[in-house]
């Protein structure tokens, strides 16, 4: 078989925790170019002039998912992606970048709670299915955005090395 497994799997230490921390979204079209070793993105470059933009989240409002849809009569094997995240406060500036963001095929960087970084989309870009704006009906209610982005890749995941961020958070050059 040309599918031989290389190694198992071995009960890490119980120092893991759940959660999102930070989103970074682009356009898919800013894409340029990556170098991918054993299942991590080591270099990424985008377009000249383009780069990750931040969303930042408070703790506990956001998750990514990813299944593996497996079909053993075809042969097949597909990833879907979901990324659901809450924006707080509705105000004009959210409402109008969420729009946009509507609009586009993107590329999504997740940093998780435990300093991991992995990248959705690489293949195949995410696209918004969702934005629920709510104002809540308490004063304590939640009052902003509820969005869910989804994939469908032909691979997991790649992890992002964490020494490649910083260069991808600022406009790139030629």
């Amino acid at each position: 078989m040309s599918c031989a497994l290389t190694s198992g799997f071995t009960l890490p230490c119980r120092d893991g925790v759940g959660g999102v921390k930070t989103i970074y979204i682009t356009e898919l079209a800013n894409f340029a170019s990556a170098t991918i070793a054993s299942g991590v993105v080591t270099a990424l470059t985008l377009d000249t002039g383009k780069k990750f933009w931040t969303y930042e989240l408070t703790e506990e409002t956001a998750e990514v998912t990813e299944k593996a849809t497996v079909s053993v009569e075809n042969g097949s094997i597909f990833y879907d992606q979901s990324i659901s995240l809450q924006l707080q406060k509705q105000q004009a500036s959210t409402r109008n970048e969420l729009r946009l963001l509507a609009q586009n095929n993107c590329l999504v960087i997740e940093l998780d709670r435990n300093g991991k970084y992995f990248i959705y989309g690489y293949e195949n870009g995410v696209k918004v299915e969702s934005i629920d704006a709510t104002t809540g009906k308490a004063m304590g209610d939640f009052n902003g955005y509820k969005l869910t982005l989804k994939g469908k890749e032909s691979n997991p995941a790649y992890e992002v090395s964490s020494n490649i961020i910083a260069g991808l958070l600022t406009e790139s050059v030629s």
